[in-house]
């Protein structure tokens, strides 16, 4: 499941970030097993959060992924960043 968002941060009036945001859900129980899981999903530019909301438990190897990093790259490089760290996370959890 994926979903793109279009979401204004604003303080003030001024734009702090992009107005897209996207996240990915994805079924990976077990790469979440591994003991570095989250330094994993940091190293590849990822934020994880539980499903129901960012600071939830995580559910039986289910999460949300969204990408750090969006400010000063366009969005096709956010988005093509973000696809890249994803199938990696993918392929680890298809050899795991």
């Amino acid at each position: 499941m994926a979903s793109i968002a279009s979401i204004p941060e604003q303080l003030n009036g001024l734009q702090l970030s992009k107005a897209e945001d996207a996240s990915v859900r994805l079924f990976i129980p077990k790469l979440a097993e591994h003991p570095e899981f989250r330094k994993i999903v940091s190293d590849l530019g990822l934020n994880i959060r539980g499903v129901h909301f960012e600071h939830a438990d995580f559910f039986a190897g289910l999460f949300d992924f969204s990408f750090k990093q969006t400010f000063g790259r366009s969005d096709f490089e956010t988005m093509n960043e973000f696809a890249i760290a994803l199938e990696k996370l993918v392929e680890m959890e298809e050899s795991a």
